[in-house]
């Protein structure tokens, strides 16, 4: 599984059935290290696309490596957090959000 994977299939089907609700935010992930990249998530409207935008409310920073890890479930969001191994810029609130998108 590749984050691309991930973006094109699981999370833009969370987004697709998020639009429209109570969270419309914008997310921002910028994944590091091989097969790494950039995705704009947007709850509002439910779309996903690569790139970079510098108005979302949440940017969330860290390894291709470690997203992978952490949509299969080996290893959890907040423990990433702690260890310094994903970073949070923004809207703190929407990051602990994620949970229910990424699963």
């Amino acid at each position: 599984m590749t984050p691309a994977e991930v973006f094109n299939g699981r999370i833009t089907k969370a987004a697709e059935a998020a639009a429209g609700g109570p969270v419309a935010a914008v997310y921002q992930f910028n994944l590091t290290g091989e097969g790494g990249g950039e995705w704009i998530v947007n709850m509002g409207d439910g779309t996903v696309a690569e790139g970079t935008d510098e108005d979302a409310e949440c940017s969330i920073t860290l390894t291709a490596e470690d997203f992978i890890a952490m949509v299969s479930g080996e290893v959890a969001g907040p423990q990433l957090f702690m260890t310094g191994r994903l970073q949070v810029d923004g809207n703190m609130a929407l990051a602990m959000q994620l949970g229910t998108l990424l699963r």
